[in-house]
């Protein structure tokens, strides 16, 4: 079978999301996303984000194509160097009733049914993980990648993963990335020449967990010019 790597079109957007929500969730991805996976509207409110992603210049969508069919089994999303930043900065906030404030309208803005504490703690935890293991470096920054499991084993990760690495060769940057540190693609990304800079490790009991419960995040990073390691596969 065929495919070709190309950059997503705006008619893209919900082939990307039926690709986004097929796999099946990490136990820490169904204890944030709480009832929200049941929601009927769930597919209908990923294609929207994705149709502004694709849009948005500080950001990079590929998608992977059989070449018979035209069907997208894989995407990546790419944020560009120099857009760093959220697609919706924060302003710089004194005090805590401001901060208060910015966090209750972020759990007013989840879909209904997600854990939100989980997913403020997290998304904190996350920044400072960017601020460690990044150090304010100009980068490449992989945001999310996914394969259909029916095309996964062909190298197709692997290509999109690539994407960028000529380029932030020539320029000297790094290609940057969070994954879970418990997860398959942990050694993808290894092998690609990311080695680890910086974790955090989330407590889940108080959340809704277990009490033995914990997630694993890790920032990785691949220096200009890192060799790789082993085959391609994923």
């Amino acid at each position: 079978m065929s495919y070709t790597i190309e950059s997503a079109l705006p008619a893209d957007a919900a082939a990307i999301a039926r690709v986004a929500t097929a796999e099946e969730p990490t136990p820490f991805r169904r204890l944030m996303n709480g009832t929200a996976g049941d929601n009927d509207n769930m597919l209908q409110e990923e294609t929207a984000m994705w149709a502004k992603v694709i849009d948005h210049p500080a950001h990079l969508v590929l998608v992977a194509r059989e070449q018979d069919t035209g069907l997208v089994v894989s995407y990546a999303q790419w944020r560009r160097p120099g857009g760093e930043g959220p697609l919706h900065p924060s302003p710089d906030l004194a005090t805590e009733e401001e901060k208060a404030k910015l966090r209750d309208r972020r759990l007013a803005s989840l879909p209904a049914g997600m854990n939100g504490p989980l997913v403020l703690a997290f998304s904190e935890h996350v920044a400072a993980l960017g601020r460690q293991g990044f150090q304010g470096r100009r980068r490449w920054y992989l945001n999310a990648l996914g394969t259909l499991v029916t095309h996964r084993g062909r190298g197709l990760a692997t290509q999109l993963v690539r994407w960028p690495f000529a380029e932030a060769d020539r320029e000297g940057i790094i290609v940057g990335l969070f994954t879970d540190g418990e997860g398959r693609a942990r050694a993808l990304y290894q092998r690609l020449g990311f080695r680890e800079t910086a974790r955090f490790v989330l407590e889940l009991g108080a959340f809704g967990g277990g009490a033995e419960d914990r997630h694993v995040e890790l920032a990785m990073v691949r220096e200009p010019g890192a060799s790789e390691k082993g085959r391609d596969g994923d």
